[in-house]
């Protein structure tokens, strides 16, 4: 039995005096869905956002494969952990439908949206 993919352990990050995360500890094994539900405000981004490294984490730590990418005195950088994100707010076109919004970013030189999409996408 191998260890979780991804497991933040004690993660407690804050915005000035507001608490985002409070001691969070999650789990996930390879190959496992996993939902983040809560309303607005409640640190779902906060947590994606230290897990991929977009944000520096202040306590805690943030393991990948058994391996420590991120604490409060080391962070791997994000193009070096291997996480995809889809970011929730205006980065989609909503004129375009899925296959083209993933097309356009893969478009070199604003060749138009299916411009560089490889073939099968």
């Amino acid at each position: 039995m191998t260890g979780p993919a991804i497991e933040l352990t004690a993660l407690r990050h804050s915005f000035g005096g507001v608490v985002a995360l409070d001691g969070i500890d999650l789990a996930i094994a390879a190959g496992e869905i996993t939902a983040l539900v809560g309303p607005s405000g409640c640190g779902k981004s906060t947590l994606l956002r230290l897990a991929a490294g977009l944000e520096a984490v202040q306590e805690g730590q943030v393991r990948m494969n058994g391996a420590l990418v991120a604490d409060a005195s080391f962070s791997l950088p994000p193009e070096r952990r291997v996480i995809g994100m889809v970011f929730q707010d205006l980065a989609l076109f909503p004129h375009l439908n899925v296959l083209d919004n993933i097309a356009f970013g893969l478009a070199e030189g604003g060749g138009g949206p299916h411009a560089a999409a490889p073939p099968g996408v």
